[in-house]
């Protein structure tokens, strides 16, 4: 038998011992049941919902087991690294380095959508002549041709 479901059937005996229950002879397929439902990941995992669970049901019915489980895996899973995500929303993309960041703000100038930087198109050559930034002057390049496109059509 799986340890998970092992781990699982276990904490249904001892709900239904510590409710003075009978303990039914289907336990492990109630057991099997509720991980195919659930998908535990860790025997502690179960552990850790069965107790939040029984706080809420002495025996916990697979309602109960889920609401415990998503508490458990919501209080105990590490929000996303601050540095991943950019601040404007644009979820996904990482902050950019002041390397990119300086790019970012020769390509607006040569666009004309900030003031001129003096140094616009030395700052633009350096960094695409770097193959690391491929990815991102590609990404550049793309806005770059959608404002273009979009100057000509207005």
């Amino acid at each position: 038998m799986d340890k998970i479901v092992n781990a699982i059937r276990e904490q249904l005996i001892l709900s239904y011992t510590q409710a003075g229950r009978v303990v039914p002879t289907t336990v492990g397929v109630v057991a099997a049941a509720l991980q195919d439902a659930l998908q535990f990941s860790t025997v502690d995992e179960v552990h850790n919902a069965f107790r939040r669970a029984r706080d809420m049901a002495d025996i916990p019915t697979q309602r109960v087991l889920k609401e415990a489980l998503t508490n458990h895996r919501q209080e105990t899973t590490p929000p996303p690294a601050r540095e991943t995500l950019i601040e404007d929303n644009y979820i996904g993309h990482k902050i950019p380095t002041s390397e990119q960041r300086a790019y970012l703000w020769a390509t607006h100038s040569i666009c004309g959508t900030i003031p001129k930087i003096a140094n616009d198109r030395e700052i633009i050559e350096r960094f695409e002549a770097d193959p690391k930034n491929a990815e991102y002057v590609e990404y550049q390049r793309g806005w770059m041709r959608s404002l273009l496109a979009t100057r000509i059509t207005k």
